[in-house]
């Protein structure tokens, strides 16, 4: 007997990255459009991630902007945002060239009390692990 397996949010982020790293425009929004009527799918932040990466790939700054302008976003604290999302927003929209709304979000993360974690990266040598904090200076 044959089964199908639905497709849940982490599918759909996976299709539209490849899809954003594979060029493919048209394919990538239909699915954007569709996830949620089709799949039951609700859309989450790295969805919207996803398409904007897509659109600004493909060069389509305004579509992107759209869509960053139009993503459901409710106060701080009530939709459980964390200091990722708050610099993705900044992100999307400083890649979009609007920068006095990126430089909006950075004082509602510091209003909201969430901190910005350090990136840190790790390497492996000799069986050992080397970590490195963002700004460490050697």
């Amino acid at each position: 007997m044959l089964q199908r397996t639905k497709p849940d949010d982490i599918t759909f982020i996976a299709l539209l990255s490849a899809c954003s790293h594979s060029g493919l425009i048209n394919q990538g929004q239909a699915l954007f459009e569709n996830m949620e009527t089709d799949y039951g799918v609700t859309r989450r932040m790295e969805h919207y991630g996803c398409i904007v990466d897509l659109l600004g790939r493909a060069g389509l700054l305004e579509s992107a902007y759209t869509i960053v302008d139009t993503m459901p976003f409710r106060p701080a604290g009530e939709d459980g945002l964390n200091d990722g999302d708050y610099m993705m927003v900044s992100n999307l929209y400083a890649s979009c060239d609007h920068w006095d709304e990126a430089d909006r979000w950075r004082p509602m993360m510091n209003d909201s009390g969430i901190v910005k974690t350090a990136g840190l990266s790790s390497i492996e040598v000799g069986n050992r692990v080397h970590k490195f904090l963002a700004g460490n200076m050697l």
